[in-house]
């Protein structure tokens, strides 16, 4: 191998003099002769080396530095030894030895270049002043930051690099043989910063071992390779053929159709030919070889100019047949020059065999001209103009203010049209995030990346980031344009081949369930994707249509199947009213599965029984259908297009309305029953031409089944209007006059912190969703409502990155919030209340003046966590630090359970430092307490006040039943209804109420779930069930001291008055009148009565 030869002599460092008198000198060891044909080489070398022991022999050590001395000086031998075997310069060499030494102050630059050279002591300063003084603040991870100053290295010198390298070498072979603690801390510095270096540098040999020990690559197998060899040979006699040790991706791209070549990878075969006009009459014997194929589209010629490392050769890929096996195999020719350039990069032309020979396109052609760039401007600066390096190596120049964006596209378009994350010294960062000094770039590349987002155009600088971006998005426009009338014209088909619409709303859902699936952020991209012919359309249609006709399929109720495990078949495609069967799909003797298909399709099974299958009855309607109106949005718009359908009574029958506006531009729909498809046709004319309105489309529909029956079902159902949820109908919601009208002045007068605490079931929920959906909205806020149980386990998640989430999931549809895309995990690793400040900012600063104001449910979690250790207190002094941040900008309405509340509270008695209670002291704090009786009573009444009559004595005794707390009256009010309703009756009588009570006192009804986990052991148990018992002995009359005491004797009165004033507290119970009580529901007094012993 070219390796071999050496032009010094390496020395032998192995004997070492006894132990010198002086405690803190260093042992300097006895440098052997050279003998035989080397004596006269290693004398010339002698006198620098032998000055450098000589310098380290007289040298004493700080007492701090003394026990490391021997320690030092061994690996500084092992450095030295490697730089010789390597070809380094006698100057180099001396560095070697004596670098650490003039790191730790121990000599100084004029001592080294009197002793040694100044040569030797110039590298030495270098190395000092590049690689062992730590790099200015600069963002970024440690790792990145050490790859850039290497980078700096071997643009300064390419000796120091070679300093650099065996420095690192010497460490890793150490390392290598020592124990497993040692190679696991190693593993992270082989991977991310010497591997990377060596690849700038070029010295593939070295990087191969590297990777080979950190699993990177793995060995081929020798008797399989021996074995290609010698089959190659004969048919390439003037070729040196050279198997490589270890399986590597390669550099010539395979397509994917080629078969595997192995357990592990492609094989790896160096031709060497003398002469580069022989590498090319090889390439043309090497394609002709019998049993070996070339790739198409694998061939790459690199042998003008090779790539930044200095690699350079001819490229090609073939599928080798031999004994039998199909191998994939890369191949690379070369002249024997371009081999030890490949192999040892820029260490072939300045050590080893010291090569004259240009290489065309590498780094260090520019090497002094980068250097001077680089010392333009200190690290992380942001100077009128900047360089960055790419991962490898290679300097970009950038004007101030030019961003990540900015660097893809002066990489290539194509690249960056096919970047999905961009990083910063190691760290993923936003497109928006500007360049400084000396940064570290690299890109995450995907051909399925979404490409440039207008956040991209926002973000780019130069010209030409700006117009290939402007560009893409022109493209992609136009693209979605014709996707969606491609789409459009699919659906007209497949709608008059079944006979019905699917309403836009479906459409806009099945696009985004496509979405999700191929991991698509726009619904332009989606469309894109069919308009070029990558997506069919029908696998976005054809499932809403075969949904529809699978309703309507009577399957055999034995079989018990589900919907799902229905499918109708492509090829027929049948229709209602077709004559059908199914193709039973079994396993283990049990039907999982059916295909519905067309009497008579020729692609039935013959072998396979069909099962005969007939259609559900379909409701008897005369004609149904849906009139879908675009018009501009005016006034009256909507009353002038129900006079035109008003005005073909009673000939059609209006069965819903629809209406929605948007930008100028309003939105009808009206669902309608007519005695024939001529008067919807008239009525769709009527629409179309409308006086003095501007109609923009008219689209009668064919409703699908679906639809249909759910009006058919709508016209028989009862609706209920109480719910056992939290309330978010403007209708069901009652009183909170006084709460709402305090929110609203304190977020006004820009109160940036609001707590609202309260007990369970008080109805926290349902006034954020009433603030979300009504209220706020009003008043031109930006309410967000974020349930805090969706964030998962507080010990597993990051918090703030699932909040900025959330938010994004809320906000999304908005346009003004839309384009800043969703926040980045790997931005949430490192400072996550930082970046989700920034991320609160950012949208902000796209709603304008309209305030956003974060509703979040459930806040308590947090606390409850950090109680239970799942949770440390940097999140709290995160959130304390993000409220100080955004506000007034941003507000936050947080909810807290009463009982985490008091819980913080006694926690904040005894540790001041209680991160929770230092959070919940800032802002204003709103306690909500169950309903005032007046609004109580509207909402027993008023929700069903034209359906059911309820006379004031039934609503009282309702209202004693139920209590004050919103829940209990939903939950009671729902059942009363459903008794009513089953019973076909209107007027509630005292007797309906019984019946529901007893349905409520059931053991197994857990309405008083709440006011359970508040009374649960302790005393105020004991209080109340005792007085349960004494209300219910005397028909619901309260309760006197004396009789409680009586009742509770082993009890201490103190006790007893504090779980009184706990239980009035959590409104369990109401003291009325002086030292007497009762309980604020009768109902949870009966069931106390009935279970509380």
């Amino acid at each position: 191998m070219c390796g071999s030869h050496r032009p010094h002599t390496a020395l032998l460092l192995s004997d070492v003099r006894p132990p010198s008198p002086h405690p803190h000198r260093v042992h300097i060891p006895r440098i052997s002769q050279p003998c035989g044909e080397a004596m006269e080489e290693a004398q010339s070398i002698h006198a620098v080396i032998a000055a450098a022991y000589q310098l380290l022999h007289a040298l004493s050590l700080p007492p701090h530095e003394a026990d490391a001395g021997p320690e030092r000086l061994a690996h500084a031998e092992r450095t030295v030894q490697l730089l010789a075997r390597w070809g380094g310069s006698p100057e180099l060499q001396a560095a070697g030895l004596l670098h650490k030494f003039m790191c730790m102050g121990s000599l100084s630059s004029q001592m080294l270049a009197q002793h040694c050279g100044e040569r030797t002591a110039f590298l030495c300063e270098q190395y000092r002043r590049l690689l062992h003084e730590p790099p200015p603040t600069q963002r970024g991870r440690t790792r990145a930051r050490r790859r850039i100053q290497l980078f700096v290295a071997a643009y300064c010198d390419p000796e120091l690099a070679f300093l650099a390298v065996a420095e690192a070498w010497a460490r890793f072979q150490a390392i290598r043989e020592g124990e497993s603690a040692q190679r696991a801390g190693f593993l992270e510095e082989g991977r991310h910063i010497l591997g990377p270096f060596l690849e700038m540098l070029g010295m593939q040999a070295l990087k191969d071992e590297l990777d080979s020990w950190l699993g990177e690559v793995s060995p081929v197998d020798p008797a399989l390779t021996e074995a290609l060899v010698q089959w190659l040979e004969p048919h390439l006699p003037d070729a040196q053929v050279v198997p490589q040790p270890y399986h590597r991706a390669g550099d010539a791209p395979v397509r994917r159709d080629q078969p595997p070549a192995g357990p592990t990878g492609p094989l790896d075969i160096v031709l060497v030919a003398p002469t580069e006009e022989a590498c090319y009459r090889l390439l043309y014997r090497l394609h002709r070889i019998p049993g070996l194929q070339p790739v198409e589209g694998a061939l790459m010629d690199q042998m003008g100019h090779g790539r930044l490392n200095g690699r350079r050769g001819l490229l090609t890929a073939c599928v080798a047949t031999h004994q039998g096996r199909r191998y994939r195999v890369h191949f690379r020719l070369c002249t024997p020059e371009m081999e030890e350039v490949n192999q040892w990069g820029l260490a072939a032309l300045h050590m080893r065999r010291r090569l004259a020979l240009s290489v065309p396109g590498a780094w260090w052609n520019r090497a002094a001209e980068g250097y001077a760039q680089i010392q333009a401007a200190p690290m992380g600066d942001l100077p009128d103009y900047l360089w960055v390096f790419s991962p490898q190596g290679q300097l970009f120049r950038f004007h101030r203010g030019c961003t990540v964006v900015d660097f893809a596209y002066a990489l290539h378009t194509d690249l960056a049209e096919q970047c999905q994350r961009f990083y910063i010294n190691d760290e993923q960062v936003a497109p928006n995030t500007v360049l400084h000094h000396l940064d570290l770039v690299a890109l995450e590349l995907d051909p399925r990346a979404p490409g440039p987002q207008e956040s991209w155009l926002n973000a780019a600088r130069t010209t030409r980031a700006r117009t290939a971006i402007a560009r893409y998005l022109r493209r992609r426009r136009r693209g979605a344009d014709q996707g969606q009338r491609i789409l459009d014209r699919r659906h007209q088909e497949l709608s008059r081949y079944y006979g019905f619409n699917i309403p836009e709303h479906r459409l806009g859902d099945a696009l985004a369930q496509a979405m999700r699936h191929l991991q698509v952020n726009r619904t332009a991209e989606l469309l894109a994707e069919v308009a070029a012919g990558h997506l069919n359309p029908d696998r976005i249609l054809h499932p809403l249509f075969a949904g529809e006709i699978l309703r309507q399929v009577e399957v055999p109720a034995e079989l018990g199947l589900r919907p799902h495990q229905l499918q109708l078949a492509q090829c027929c495609r049948p229709r209602i009213g077709d004559d059908i069967v199914g193709i039973p799909y079994q396993r283990h003797g049990k039907v999982m599965r059916l295909r519905i298909h067309r009497q008579g399709c020729e692609r039935l099974r013959s072998d396979v029984l069909p099962m005969p299958l007939q259609w559900r009855l379909q409701p008897d309607f005369k004609t149904l259908a849906q009139l879908e109106v675009t018009a501009f949005n005016e006034d009256g718009l909507l009353g002038d297009a129900l006079a035109c359908i008003y005005q073909m009574l009673p000939r059609v029958t209006l069965h819903r309305v629809e209406a929605t506006a948007r930008h100028g531009t309003a939105h009808m729909r009206f669902t309608l029953e007519a005695e024939s498809e001529t008067v919807v046709q008239a009525i769709a004319d009527a629409l179309a031409h409308l006086p003095g309105r501007q109609v923009a489309d008219v689209r009668p529909m064919r409703l699908p089944p679906s639809e249909i029956e759910g009006l058919l079902n709508a016209d028989r159902a009862f609706m209920n209007p109480y719910t056992r949820l939290p309330v978010s109908d403007r209708e069901m919601f009652f009183g909170r006059t006084r709460e709402l009208t305090r929110l609203t002045e304190w977020l006004l007068s820009n109160v940036g912190n609001i707590w609202l605490v309260g007990q369970k079931r008080v109805g926290k929920t349902s006034l954020l969703l009433h603030l979300k959906r009504h209220h706020l909205q009003e008043q031109g806020f930006v309410p967000v409502y974020i349930d805090c149980q969706l964030l998962g386990n507080p010990a597993h998640v990051n918090l703030f990155f699932e909040l900025a989430s959330l938010l994004y999931g809320e906000l999304q549809a908005d346009p003004r919030v839309g384009e800043l895309g969703p926040p980045l995990r790997a931005l949430f690793q490192q400072q996550p209340a930082v970046q989700l400040i920034q991320y609160l900012r950012s949208v902000q600063g796209r709603l304008g003046t309209n305030r956003l104001v974060l509703l979040l449910d459930e806040f308590s979690r947090t606390s409850d966590a950090y109680a239970h250790g799942q949770l440390d207190r940097s999140f709290f002094d995160g959130w304390r630090g993000l409220l100080q941040e955004v506000t007034p900008a941003i507000s936050v309405i947080a909810v807290v359970q009463q009982k985490a509340w008091d819980q913080v509270r006694e926690r904040a008695r005894i540790d001041l430092e209680d991160p929770c209670w230092q959070l919940m002291e800032l802002g204003e704090t709103l306690v909500l307490r169950p309903l005032e009786e007046a609004d109580v009573r509207r909402l027993i009444e008023w929700p069903m006040r034209n359906f059911l009559t309820y006379s004031p004595d039934i609503v009282a005794y309702v209202a004693r039943l139920t209590g004050s707390s919103p829940f209990v009256i939903q939950a009671f009010c729902r059942a009363l209804v459903s008794h009513l309703t089953r019973n076909n009756r209107r007027e509630v009588q005292r007797a309906d109420i019984d019946a529901v009570r007893g349905e409520f006192l059931a053991s197994g009804e857990n309405l008083f779930a709440h006011y359970l986990d508040m009374i649960r052991g302790g005393v105020g148990s004991q209080v109340c069930f005792a007085i349960a018992q004494a209300a219910v002995a005397h028909g619901d009359a309260p309760v006197a001291w004396e009789a409680l005491r009586a009742a509770l004797p082993h009890l201490e009165a103190s006790r007893i008055q504090h779980a009184l004033d706990e239980l009035c507290r959590c409104d369990i119970l109401a003291e009325a009148p002086a030292r007497h009580w009762r309980f604020v529901s009768l109902l949870f007094a009966q069931w106390c009565a009935l279970y509380g012993r």
